[in-house]
């Protein structure tokens, strides 16, 4: 009887999809849908607009406006491709090797407190925009500014407990000022992940007035969650519990930026209280972006300390060389340095070359001390749609000295109404000899904004020594997706996680083969 109730509840999913996809009136802006009634009644509201003529140029722009908004969040989550090992299902995030990371957050450097800093992400991500480059992730607001209120959610069911949600409702105006705007949220995961459930319910309430002079913001976030203690860098805890609260308040000028963050968070029971005192310059030319920032941080924790940290991003393109940096420095002992050169020499073909340097003495500012250096080049092609690369060179750390081989692939190909998608990145060395990953999408475009998708994944890794000298065996792991997207605004996702059921994974008990059934939904309200 059970399995007769899912298939029936499939074929009525599929036959509703169906008449969704193939039943849709042309996407024109002449048309006026019940959507634009909403469109209508909130810019008769809001601006006294009644002309029928007016309003309907202003409905063009709108929706023109609101199309943009989306295409400039969605396209750079497509090609969301990080230069290190990781495992992301449902909105929980790990990796193998603990990757080094520089994150910032509104210009602010953010220190993990006895978490991966993969975890940072997982904790921030339905809030911000991510931009990544190398080694590097910014995390910064969207600024949303039409008058409209935008809402975006994600919900999911799976088995072993998996559960997630989120909800972001955003407007560029409220009744108490046209010039305030604002942004809530809320995000939620559950599940069985890496030995235990993997939990958290998190808030973010962003506020940006508008100035003649500049923008004041106000941010504040609120964190609960819990945690297997292998995904920490506290061994001897079995679960481990996060929460806090963090307040940012910045004014930003064309000219510079200035700001205060606060931060007091507990991490099985070690309490962090932080202060980051921001002052920044930002500024982007035909030749050259840059990004410049120093801040003064004090931390009460078991010791008290307090450093400097100067803060330099840059690209641009110097004749025909391209070029990245990111530094990151605190001191002789504590710093970050990832640089990438690209000279092509025929049309999209060129030299690549690349730079890492990271030292760390203190777990006051990180748990993971030690130092790296990486330093190598080879060949690349890079044009808008495509990026494939293959580089040599040699990596020193603490443990090892020796060459490494890196290959990098983010890759669309079209044809007709196909795209094929294909993302993957290889990288050997020693312990372990060999990582991979790769992702392989097959995008069938339909009219009127809507698409099918299939897509695999997979994550391998050679046997290797983790960070406590425990032998860990070899492993893969697959995944398959079907999902069904219905304009730019709705899109609907099966997955079928660890389908060769793993129940051990780099060292750890997994839950097995699982099934995900998510949704994804942006709506004007």
């Amino acid at each position: 009887m059970f399995y007769s109730m899912k298939r029936l509840t499939f074929t009525i999913i599929v036959f509703l999809v169906y008449l969704t996809l193939f039943g849709q009136d042309a996407d024109s802006l002449q048309v006026l849908s019940p959507e634009d009634s909403l469109l209508i009644q909130q810019l008769e509201d809001e601006t006294g607009i009644y002309e029928q003529d007016t309003l309907k140029i202003d409905l063009v722009k709108l929706r023109r406006q609101i199309t943009e908004e989306l295409d400039s969040r969605l396209q750079p989550q497509r090609k969301e491709w990080f230069r290190w090992w990781y495992l992301s299902e449902n909105r929980h995030y790990t990796s193998l090797k603990q990757p080094v990371l520089h994150i910032r957050k509104e210009g602010f450097t953010m220190y993990p407190h006895f978490v991966e800093s993969l975890h940072i992400l997982q904790s921030e991500r339905s809030f911000y925009k991510i931009n990544s480059y190398g080694h590097h992730l910014n995390l910064d607001s969207y600024d949303y500014d039409l008058p409209i209120t935008l809402s975006s959610s994600e919900a999911g069911l799976g088995d072993w407990h998996h559960s997630r949600g989120s909800l972001v409702i955003e407007k560029g105006n409220t009744p108490l000022s046209d010039s305030l705007a604002f942004s809530a949220g809320v995000s939620g995961i559950n599940g069985y992940w890496f030995g235990n459930d993997d939990s958290s319910a998190n808030l973010n309430f962003n506020l940006r007035y508008r100035t003649p002079w500049g923008n004041i913001r106000f941010i504040h976030s609120d964190w609960s969650e819990e945690f297997d203690g292998a995904l920490s860098f506290l061994p001897e805890a079995d679960i481990v519990t996060r929460s806090g609260i963090e307040e940012i308040i910045k004014f930003e000028h064309s000219a510079f930026e200035a700001g205060l963050r606060l931060e007091n968070t507990k991490t099985a029971g070690i309490e962090r209280k932080q202060q980051a005192f921001l002052l920044r310059r930002e500024h982007s030319g035909r030749l050259l972006h840059y990004d410049l920032s120093a801040e003064y941080i004090t931390e009460k924790t078991p010791a008290d300390s307090s450093w400097l940290v100067f803060s330099a991003q840059a690209d641009g393109n110097l004749l025909s060389l391209k070029y990245n940096l990111d530094l990151n420095y605190s001191g002789k002992n504590i710093y970050f340095i990832d640089t990438e050169l690209f000279l092509p020499f025929y049309k999209s073909i060129g030299i690549t070359g690349n730079a890492w340097f990271w030292k760390n003495d203190s777990t006051s500012i990180n748990p993971v001390t030690g130092q790296l250096k990486r330093y190598g080049a080879g060949l690349a092609w890079r044009d808008s749609l495509n990026t494939l690369e293959i580089t040599g060179g040699n990596q020193e750390d603490d443990s090892y000295d020796d060459w490494y081989l890196e290959t990098y692939a983010n890759c669309t190909f079209s044809w007709k109404q196909f795209d094929l998608i294909l993302k993957n990145w290889t990288f050997y060395f020693i312990n372990p000899n060999l990582q991979s990953q790769t992702e392989a999408e097959l995008r069938y475009r339909l009219p009127y904004n809507n698409a099918l998708r299939l897509q695999y994944r997979n994550r391998y890794y050679s046997e290797y020594l983790n960070r406590y000298d425990e032998y860990i065996p070899s492993g893969i792991w697959h995944d398959l997706l079907i999902g069904v997207q219905i304009t730019r605004r709705f899109e609907i996702r099966f997955e079928a996680v660890n389908i060769t059921n793993n129940l051990i994974f780099m060292g750890q008990q997994q839950a097995g083969y699982t099934m995900l059934y998510n949704l994804y939904w942006y709506f004007i309200n």
